[in-house]
């Protein structure tokens, strides 16, 4: 089993963070475990059952810088794009709806009722975010 570190201090064949793509034991390409925690705090700070516009702006704004990163390998791009695609789902549902309150949008509001969809057009490198009714 390979241990998981949340630092990308120590080099090892397996884990060359400075080269920028991670290889597990098996040399398949993975997501380093120091971006996936670097992600998952982001997505906490915006992400919690408390939102409001400007942690999600940070939380954008974040991500951008991560993805912006050079030698990132697939499954770490597709993770901040799955990453940025919540958090634009997060930001265009301008409503407190169940668990989730946005503190500048306390109340419900109707328009808001359907199913946010992300759609990634992975030729223009752009996230749609649309309600299906």
């Amino acid at each position: 089993a390979e241990t998981v570190k949340r630092s990308c201090a120590s080099e090892t064949p397996k884990h060359n963070c400075a080269a920028g793509g991670y290889k597990n034991a098996a040399g398949s390409d993975n997501a380093a475990p120091q971006l996936i925690f670097e992600i998952r705090d982001i997505l906490t700070q915006a992400m919690g059952i408390v939102r409001s516009e400007e942690m999600i702006r940070r939380a954008q704004a974040a991500l951008t810088r991560l993805a912006e990163r050079e030698g990132l390998n697939e499954r770490e791009k597709n993770r901040i794009y799955l990453a940025q695609a919540m958090v634009m789902s997060a930001d265009f549902r301008r409503e407190s709806r169940g668990a989730h309150y946005r503190e500048d949008y306390p109340e419900k509001d109707d328009a808001f009722l359907g199913i946010i969809v992300a759609d990634y057009i992975n030729d223009k490198n752009v996230i749609n975010i649309e309600i299906q009714k």
